[in-house]
């Protein structure tokens, strides 16, 4: 458990440096010895754990989401983390990707906001800014954060439409976007493997606004997915990594995805929304996710092909991804980060109705070791 350890030591530094004010940041009234103690006691208690007994008992079991889900979760425990991520594929072949983070320590919160912008899959700029709690207002009623002033998060249900709808906007250096994205697939969250709770808010979002680049201003429209992910601790870092992505046909959105608990292991899991509709939650012995054709990338072999097959009694698929371009980044000093554009092509099934997929979409590959 040395991995989680050194996530934990570096989160307090983190905060220690942004605090200021050691000796106001270890506020007397908090026993942080014990706490911190029994955080190993908690560690200690998951490294004896048999990890293949736990991945025979997880089965995802998604259920559905209120919109005070995507609110702020405001942990109160010793640490954790919490994200809402956007991303957006537009029909200009630019896309974008937003993250809104909050690493919480010991009462203590510190903001980043990462913005990413791609040509064709090609990064266009890469940036990322730290926030104090004091510059934030991150509401946990509904899903709203300001900052320094300005609204840069807002999602709600229109009254008129019933659909959930959510207004970005965001500006850093010389990138700014104004988005909005409008639902149009019904949320879902649940709990993964040793990760905490996971909400796909919009699975699939219909996307228009603007993206400015050096004070050109470009017309933006295409399609979006927004998640939200909370109660994510340190123990996380006990499993390899994961590995998700989506994928749209013309009436369908797959979401799949597959935490490692170890380097070897299988746990995949797909959820399939239909436009205007419900989800299906597909099980995982009828899920084949085959990661090929390795390459050697920033020290560590990563996938750069997938192969997709599920053959469930309602519902087949036969998808091939083949990765286009890689952008990697590392995090912590030791989590490698992939963000993956692919071109995904095959067809899907269901009730006897089949569609054709051939599209590009974001994914990403995770590992902590």
């Amino acid at each position: 458990m040395k991995r989680a350890t050194v996530i934990l030591i570096i989160f307090l530094l983190c905060l220690f440096l942004v605090a200021g004010n050691v000796s106001s940041f270890l506020m007397p009234k908090l026993n942080i010895s014990n706490r911190l103690q029994d955080f190993s006691d908690n560690i200690n208690d998951i490294s004896q754990c048999n990890q293949d007994d736990f991945l025979n008992d997880f089965l995802f079991e998604p259920i559905d989401i209120e919109l005070k889900d995507d609110a702020f979760h405001k942990s109160r425990g010793l640490h954790s983390y919490e994200w809402w991520y956007f991303d957006a594929s537009l029909d200009n072949g630019y896309s974008v990707q937003l993250s809104i983070r909050v690493i919480h320590v010991v009462n203590r919160n510190l903001f980043t906001i990462g913005l990413n912008v791609y040509k064709d899959g090609d990064l266009v700029s890469n940036n990322q800014k730290i926030y104090f709690k004091e510059q934030i207002f991150a509401s946990t009623i509904e899903p709203i954060i300001i900052i320094d002033g300005k609204e840069v998060m807002r999602g709600y249900i229109d009254e008129s439409t019933g659909d959930w709808t959510y207004l970005i906007n965001f500006e850093i250096d010389d990138i700014s976007i104004d988005f909005q994205y409008v639902g149009e697939t019904k949320g879902w969250k649940g709990l993964t493997p040793g990760i905490g709770w996971w909400a796909v808010v919009l699975p699939r979002a219909e996307v228009i606004g603007t993206l400015r680049i050096n004070d050109i201003d470009l017309d933006a429209s295409g399609t979006g997915y927004h998640d939200h992910n909370w109660d994510v601790k340190v123990a996380a870092s006990v499993n390899f990594g994961w590995v998700w992505g989506k994928i749209d046909s013309s009436t369908y959105t797959i979401t799949w995805a597959d935490v490692k608990m170890t380097r070897i292991s299988e746990d995949p899991f797909i959820i399939i929304n239909k436009k205007d509709g419900e989800y299906i939650n597909i099980p995982t012995n009828s899920i084949s996710l085959v990661p090929t054709n390795l390459r050697f990338n920033n020290g560590k072999f990563i996938p750069n092909s997938f192969i997709l097959i599920v053959n469930d009694e309602d519902v087949q698929l036969n998808i091939e991804m083949e990765v286009l371009e890689t952008h990697h980044i590392r995090k912590f000093g030791f989590i490698n980060y992939w963000r993956y554009h692919l071109h995904c092509t095959g067809d899907i099934t269901i009730d006897g109705q089949t569609e054709i997929i051939d599209q590009s979409s974001i994914a990403e590959f995770v590992r902590f070791r």
